[in-house]
């Protein structure tokens, strides 16, 4: 394997996927509130995310459309989340969050066209030039932040422009790969570390032990998953699996609410 895939993808597994695992973890203590019982969670959490990693294989294309909508609103969520006292959050949320999905095509739209081919098996062209148009529309929602929302707005808008510049300096795989763990899941880890302090240690040891598990069903998926050579069978079991568990993580985090409940629960 290339250390151009291997290292990204190895920064996706293991500094990205603990936010997720996290889940589990969250879980343990709704349990303990006698919010959902622990076994049926596992079922249900393990149904949506066998269910969605299937979809893929049958719809391989609505189900990348769908995993890049996901993406932008619980990107978009999280990192507007200091400012949600602003004002017009939606429409921040989905500049925050198209950020990675926008500028990495308009910037490297032969290589993610490449990449998409590896992920759904045919190339889809239009789907990366949808998105690398759609940059045009970020800049003027950058541009839109730091004008409307004074100090805060120029903040946000700062960090989005450093962050693009990072994403159209660096190749794809790598660009995704540090976003993904600096930029989301740090901040993610912040929150869920800040809700799950007073469970101790137990709390952190079974994040890992769930990291673990994800990381030897991505091995797993590599060596099953059809693929022309390792490279792209570690990137095609990487995103699928990502994409699977970004459904119930989704579900858990945005639609539920999970942390803001537990953190009122604790007080």
């Amino acid at each position: 394997m290339s250390w151009e895939v291997l290292i990204p993808m190895l920064m996706v597994l293991l500094v990205g996927f603990p936010h997720g695992a996290a889940d589990g973890v969250l879980a343990v203590n709704l349990a303990r509130r006698g919010t959902i019982g622990l076994g049926a969670f596992f079922t249900l959490y393990g149904a949506i995310t066998l269910s969605a990693a299937a979809f893929w294989l049958w719809l391989p294309v609505l189900s990348l459309i769908g995993f890049l909508l996901l993406s932008v609103f619980h990107f978009g969520t999280l990192d507007s989340r200091n400012d949600r006292l602003v004002g017009r959050r939606t429409l921040r949320t989905l500049v925050h969050g198209s950020t990675l999905i926008c500028i990495i095509p308009w910037a490297h739209e032969r290589e993610v066209t490449e990449i998409f081919g590896l992920l759904i098996g045919s190339e889809v062209v239009w789907l990366v030039q949808i998105l690398a148009a759609a940059a045009l529309a970020w800049a003027i929602g950058v541009v839109w932040i730091g004008l409307a929302f004074g100090p805060a707005g120029q903040r946000a808008a700062g960090e989005l422009i450093v962050v693009a510049a990072v994403l159209i300096i660096l190749p794809p795989l790598w660009g995704f790969a540090l976003y993904f763990c600096t930029v989301h899941s740090w901040r993610h880890m912040n929150a869920i570390v800040a809700t799950l302090a007073p469970f101790g240690p137990a709390a952190f040891r079974l994040v890992a032990l769930l990291t673990l598990v994800s990381f030897l069903l991505v091995i797993a998926g590599a060596l099953v998953l059809p693929a022309v050579d390792i490279d792209s069978g570690v990137i095609r079991a990487t995103f699928i699996s990502l994409a699977a568990l970004t459904v119930p993580h989704f579900l858990l985090i945005d639609v539920y609410r999970v942390l803001p409940r537990l953190s009122a629960a604790g007080r």
